[in-house]
């Protein structure tokens, strides 16, 4: 900060924080909380008659986040410092550094990458002073910084996508289980169902609750919704082995079996022959008598016949329901695989290609500086730690 003809005479001095301070207190900063990190500071007069000081403050920022592509979000935030109440030929600001502003490693939140995009000096216009008469407006002195955060993408795949794509990984093992151990296959996916609850309950930790659902909460949903096709293929692999069961045990003649399918193919019988039992015949516009018609209730000759079942039409349909089942296995050990595999890529390909684009962006504005721990500060210039 320089003021100009403050009648000081030449020289330096180190003076207290609360010394001073007019017209230096007129600084005002773009952010929440504004501390001194120094109990003293720099006095340096010049023999043109300007004075100069130098001073370290911590300023909390809060920047508003949209985070609907988390975690490959990507936030902008500027700082602008400004004097409100000298102008610009009375108290300048100025980068001491002809490349802008430094960036000090340690600033920023600890799970996004945090990059100085751009430095400037700036000037506007404001209401300077009212008379009765009239107003006079005059020209401010201002910096601006913009800072950027966002995720790396090695960083979001191997924290958040990569646990959830082993974990419905995972429930691909039920494809190789013996299809009669249906309590392996439900375990093997209850488990995987639960982790993937419970990493999705971590990420949510990480990140203030949203009106809006997230990138990640849907990348949730799609892996819930994966591992709830393998439990349905389980289910439907499990009713297909028991129904070719009971056409085997059908076929070895299983007394307790053919008797609950005889009850059930007795009883549709007579539903059939009540439902369609003919009507009585007419003649001349006269009702003939139903004794003169011999009447066959239709069912009946197959509730009879019943035992007359050869016994490869159960063999046969054995045959078929464990074919069946054997195929949804060999066809889900390809299809799932394949479907969320295609599924990953439309999810990484945009990210990727993201992250480059943005990469480049950063590489057309001045390259990041990474201060050392203890600030470079003096006239003209205040450097600044962001928490």
């Amino acid at each position: 900060m320089v003021v100009e003809k403050s009648g000081r005479p030449p020289g330096s001095v180190i003076v207290k924080y609360d010394q001073y301070l007019y017209p230096f207190s007129d600084l005002q900063f773009g952010g929440n909380k504004v501390r001194p990190k120094d109990a003293y500071r720099l006095l340096i007069s010049a023999s043109d008659g300007t004075t100069s000081t130098r001073s370290n403050y911590e300023l909390e920022i809060h920047c508003p986040f949209n985070l609907k592509q988390y975690p490959f979000d990507s936030h902008y935030c500027p700082i602008d410092i400004y004097t409100g109440k000298h102008p610009s030929r009375q108290l300048s600001l100025s980068w001491y550094h002809s490349d802008g502003a430094r960036l000090n490693a340690s600033i920023g939140p600890i799970s996004m990458h945090t990059s100085l995009v751009s430095s400037e000096n700036c000037n506007f216009e404001a209401l300077y002073a009212v008379t009765e008469l009239n107003t006079a407006t005059a020209r401010f002195s201002c910096l601006r910084v913009q800072l950027h955060f966002h995720r790396p993408f090695h960083t979001s795949f191997f924290r958040y996508f990569l646990p959830t794509i082993i974990l419905v990984a995972l429930t691909w093992i039920i494809f190789y289980i013996e299809r009669q151990h249906l309590q392996s296959r439900i375990t093997v996916v209850a488990f995987s169902s639960l982790l993937t609850f419970f990493c999705a309950m971590l990420w949510n930790n990480e990140v203030p609750s949203t009106a809006y659902l997230t990138a990640a909460d849907v990348w949730v949903f799609l892996c819930n919704i994966f591992i709830l096709l393998s439990l349905l293929e389980v289910i439907a692999v499990h009713i297909l082995t028991k129904m070719s069961h009971k056409q085997l045990l059908l076929a070895n003649k299983n007394e307790s079996v053919r008797a609950e399918s005889r009850y059930r193919r007795e009883k549709q019988a007579a539903k059939r022959g009540r439902s369609i039992s003919p009507r009585p015949p007419v003649a001349n516009g006269r009702m003939l008598e139903m004794k003169h018609f011999d009447q066959d209730l239709p069912g009946s000759t197959s509730t009879s016949n019943y035992d007359t079942l050869i016994n490869d039409y159960f063999h046969r349909w054995s045959d078929y329901y464990s074919v069946t089942a054997a195929r949804v296995d060999l066809s889900a050990r390809i299809i799932l695989p394949l479907a969320y595999g295609i599924y990953c890529i439309i999810c990484a390909v945009p990210s990727s290609l993201y992250n480059s684009a943005l990469s480049d962006k950063q590489d057309k504005f001045s390259t990041i500086i990474v201060d050392s721990e203890q600030n470079d500060i003096s006239d003209r210039i205040q450097t600044f730690d962001f928490e």
